[in-house]
């Protein structure tokens, strides 16, 4: 769990740091105390951020506000590889969009490609990104086989997954791509950033791009150490040619959970 201070800390640097006005700044605190008072809180709202010189109006459910934290105030996608100026990103696990958001403020001449299969999420994600040029959103799974997969829905938008049954209150069926197809499809020669966020399905991502995994740069993202062995997976990295740039803990240590960042060498 998040020590008072640190939430303290967080809410703080987003009043002043991504919000303008007072409008703005009582509707950050009033999501805050309806997630804090119910972590699952489900109730929607739009919440107009500031982010690199742009104003979004951020749709999210209340509970969405901490993953919106660990974009926003974690920095946890500010890479330290540096990407080229018109980038080709694949957001691998995009929720309701918070990352999407940071990279189209980030890269404004990037083509993004979000992949969500969850309805409700998908649901967001749209109304987060679905006007903007060159971004395109994909209501899919991504893994190994194409088909369809069961997808556990659990009571947090941010923790569906398709590696443990333990955790969904609900399934859903959703198709699933494999990511050498998808690029074949699309004409897309390479891809700069691969962001990773697929709760225990890291590998299978992976290893859907086949041989066009030698065509991604960067990959950064989470590793659930609960689903994926971290020796298995940073082989697999090596064997494919890239070099971990760094490892990372997430801020709430109560999950076995790790963030990493790497490279092709």
């Amino acid at each position: 769990m998040h020590s008072a201070v640190s939430r303290l800390l967080e809410i703080g640097h987003l009043l002043l740091s991504f919000t303008e006005g007072w409008s703005a700044r009582r509707e950050l605190l009033r999501v805050y105390r309806a997630a804090l008072a119910d972590p699952t809180c489900s109730e929607q709202t739009v919440l107009p951020i500031r982010l690199a010189g742009q104003r979004f109006p951020f749709h999210l459910r209340m509970a969405d506000i901490y993953t919106l934290a660990e974009i926003l105030h974690e920095e946890q996608y500010f890479l330290e590889t540096p990407v080229p100026a018109e980038p080709i990103i694949l957001d691998a696990g995009a929720n309701v969009g918070a990352t999407g958001v940071w990279w189209v403020a980030h890269h404004p001449g990037a083509t993004l490609h979000c992949f969500e299969p969850e309805p409700a999420n998908f649901a967001l994600l749209q109304a987060n990104l679905g006007d903007r040029p060159r971004v395109g959103l994909h209501q899919v799974a991504l893994g190994e086989e194409e088909g369809t997969a069961n997808l556990h829905v659990a009571e947090h938008g941010a923790m569906h997954t398709m590696a443990d049954a333990s955790v969904g209150t609900s399934e859903v069926e959703v198709p699933v791509w494999r990511l050498d197809r998808f690029l074949e499809r699309h004409d897309l020669p390479r891809v700069d950033i691969l962001k990773l966020d697929v709760e225990g399905f890291e590998m299978e991502v992976l290893r859907g791009f086949g041989e066009r995994l030698r065509d991604v740069g960067i990959i950064a993202g989470e590793v659930h150490e609960d689903w994926v062995d971290p020796a298995a997976f940073y082989t697999l990295l090596q064997e494919a040619g890239f070099t971990v740039v760094s490892k990372r803990p997430v801020t709430n240590p109560d999950e076995n959970v790790h963030l990493f960042e790497a490279a092709r060498a």
